[in-house]
C-alpha cells in the first residue's frame, strides 16, 4: 500500500469511534502516551471554545496543567487492562474560564495502539453545592457553640440562684427549689448531648482511632456517680483491656446510656451495673438497671430520633445519638430484659489492634 493509499477498515473504525464519543454529553478525549490529544468529541469543542483542529494540535497539559506527559505514561502503566481510574481536576477553556471536572479514564485500543479514553464530567454545580454545605456547616457549628455556651451559663446561674435561695430560706427539702436545680442540671446535660449530636451530624468523615474501652467506661461511671449521688452505679468484674475502633465521642455512648438508666428509673435508689466481656473479635458492654424496663414493642423504636420511650424527663435525643455513634463504629446496640426488673442495654463493638 502506497503512502497515498488509506486503509478503509481503519478509516471506518475511526469514524465509528468518533461517532461513539460524539454521542456523549460529557467531554471525551483520546490521549496518546505522551499527552497528545488524538481525538475529541463535539462536547469538548463546545465546552472549551476551541476548534476541533486546534484541540487535535494540543497536548492535554495545555488544558489541564495538573497533568504532565510523564503522568500520562504512568497512568497507562498503572491502569489495569479491565479497569479505570477516576479523579478530579480542573480544565481551562479558551477564554480562561476554569471548569472543575471529574475524569473517568480507561485504556482503549485506538488505531491498534494503546490509548487513554477520558470522559470529563463538569462538576461545577456539585462544587458550588459542596462549598455551600461547607459554609452552612461552619455557620451551624458556630451557632451551636454560641447557643450552648450562653444557655449553659444561664442554666448554671439558675441552679446557683436556687441553691442560694435554699440557704437563705433555711429549707433544705423545699420541693420547688429541688425541681429547679434538677431541671437546670438536666438541661445542662442536654446541651452536652445536643453538642455531641451536632458534631456527629456535621461530620463529613469519621476520625477512626484506637480508643481504650476500659478507660472510657471508668471515666463515664465516675462522672455519672458525681452527677447522680443518689444512684448506685458500679462496675461488675474486671473490664477487658481492649481497644475499639471509635473516636472521642465514644464517651457520649456510655454517658447517655448511664444517664438514661437513672433518669428513667422510678425507684428510690436507681441501681446501675456495668460489665463487659470479649466475644472473639468483639466486646460486649452490658449496662443493667433496676427501673421499669422497656416493653418489647418499644425496644427498637426507642433508638429513633426524638423517641423518649417512657414518660420521663428524657430528652429523646440521647439514645438516638447512641445508635448513630454505634452504627458509625461498626457496632450494634440492643435492649434486653433484666432479671427480675429493669433493662439491659447491650453495646457490641469491634475490637481493634
Amino acid at each position: 500500500m502506497s503512502g497515498d493509499e488509506r486503509d478503509p477498515g481503519r478509516d471506518r473504525a475511526h469514524g465509528e469511534y468518533q461517532d461513539l464519543i460524539d454521542a456523549m454529553n460529557d467531554t471525551a478525549w483520546v490521549l496518546a502516551p505522551d499527552g497528545r490529544i488524538e481525538a475529541v468529541n463535539e462536547s469538548a469543542v463546545q465546552t472549551l471554545g476551541y476548534s476541533r483542529e486546534t484541540l487535535l494540535s494540543m497536548q492535554i497539559h495545555e488544558i489541564d496543567d495538573g497533568l504532565e506527559p510523564d503522568e500520562i505514561t504512568e497512568l497507562i502503566e498503572n491502569m489495569p487492562t479491565d479497569g479505570h481510574q477516576v479523579f478530579e481536576t480542573v480544565h481551562e477553556a479558551n477564554d480562561g474560564t476554569t471548569i472543575p471536572v471529574e475524569i473517568s479514564s480507561s485504556l482503549v485500543s485506538y488505531h491498534g495502539e494503546t490509548r487513554i479514553l477520558s470522559i470529563a464530567r463538569d462538576i461545577t454545580e456539585r462544587k458550588r453545592y459542596e462549598e455551600e454545605l461547607e459554609r452552612q456547616r461552619d455557620d451551624l457549628e458556630l451557632l451551636n457553640e454560641v447557643l450552648r455556651h450562653d444557655i449553659r451559663n444561664d442554666l448554671a446561674v439558675i441552679g446557683g440562684a436556687a441553691e442560694s435561695l435554699r440557704e437563705q430560706l433555711g429549707d433544705e427539702s423545699n420541693p420547688d427549689l429541688t425541681t429547679i436545680q434538677e431541671k437546670a442540671g438536666h438541661a445542662i446535660g442536654l446541651t452536652t448531648t445536643a453538642r455531641d449530636l451536632a458534631r456527629v451530624m456535621l461530620q463529613t468523615e469519621v476520625d477512626d482511632q484506637r480508643v481504650p474501652l476500659a478507660r472510657t467506661i471508668v471515666q463515664q461511671v465516675a462522672e455519672t456517680r458525681s452527677g447522680y449521688p443518689d444512684a448506685d452505679v458500679t462496675i461488675e468484674g474486671e473490664l477487658p483491656a481492649v481497644q475499639v475502633n471509635a473516636d472521642e465521642l465514644l464517651e457520649a455512648v456510655f454517658r447517655n446510656l448511664l444517664q438514661n438508666a437513672i433518669q428513667h428509673n422510678d425507684t428510690d435508689t436507681p441501681n446501675v451495673t456495668v460489665r463487659a466481656e470479649t466475644l472473639e473479635d468483639r466486646v460486649a458492654v452490658r449496662i443493667a438497671d433496676n427501673g421499669p424496663g422497656v416493653p418489647d414493642s418499644q425496644k427498637s423504636a426507642i433508638f429513633g430520633r426524638g423517641e423518649k420511650g417512657l414518660a420521663s424527663a428524657g430528652s429523646g435525643i440521647g439514645l438516638y445519638l447512641v445508635q448513630t455513634l454505634v452504627d458509625r463504629y461498626g457496632g450494634t446496640v440492643r435492649i434486653e430484659d433484666n432479671d427480675p426488673d429493669g433493662s439491659v442495654f447491650v453495646v457490641e463493638l469491634p475490637i481493634t489492634g
